[in-house]
């Protein structure tokens, strides 16, 4: 393989990686945001309302990458497909790190003030499921195709990452998917 090749799949493994670890990052912050809702953690909330800042410059990072390995590799088939498919779960990453920012906000403007038990039970169940779909849909089956593991169907994998990520249907909507 020559050189030219060799970097090319440097760089799709970079950027590969790279998206498994923002959406780790991502979904070890929901059950952070969610104890910080509900035990009132200023400090916490503060802590996730920075480390956004550094979230949103890696995303950013991550796209940048993606369109110069477009630019100047101009990749086709499968590598072409993975580029789009991590450019396009980079930007829902991203929005999804701003809601827990949200979440985190949301805890500084009711400090203070006693959240309903029932209330609790909602958004710890809320949290949960959060996390659930990134777990078993987004970034497992994502790590497991792009990582080294091979699935063969590729198309199936992207359409359901990207079901997952615009309407948030759960696991069960995407196993029921036409092949």
């Amino acid at each position: 393989m020559d050189e030219i090749r060799k970097n090319f799949h440097n760089d799709l493994e970079s950027v590969r990686a790279e998206v498994i670890r923002l959406g780790a990052s991502l979904t070890e912050s929901i059950p952070r945001a969610t104890a910080v809702l509900l035990s009132g953690d200023l400090e916490g909330a503060d802590y996730l309302v920075q480390a956004d800042d550094e979230f949103d410059g890696r995303s950013a990072e991550l796209e940048v990458s993606c369109f110069e390995i477009l630019a100047l590799q101009a990749p086709v088939a499968a590598d072409l497909r993975q580029i789009v498919a991590i450019i396009k779960i980079a930007g829902e990453l991203e929005r999804s790190a701003d809601l827990v920012v949200n979440i985190c906000k949301a805890a500084r403007r009711i400090y203070g003030h006693d959240i309903d038990p029932m209330l609790r039970g909602v958004i710890s169940k809320m949290s949960e499921q959060a996390q659930k779909l990134f777990l078993e849909l987004g970034f497992n089956e994502f790590q497991k195709q792009f990582g080294n593991e091979k699935i063969i169907d590729k198309q199936r994998l992207i359409r359901a990452c990207e079901i997952l990520l615009s309407t948030g249907k759960n696991i069960e909507f995407w196993q029921k998917q036409p092949t």
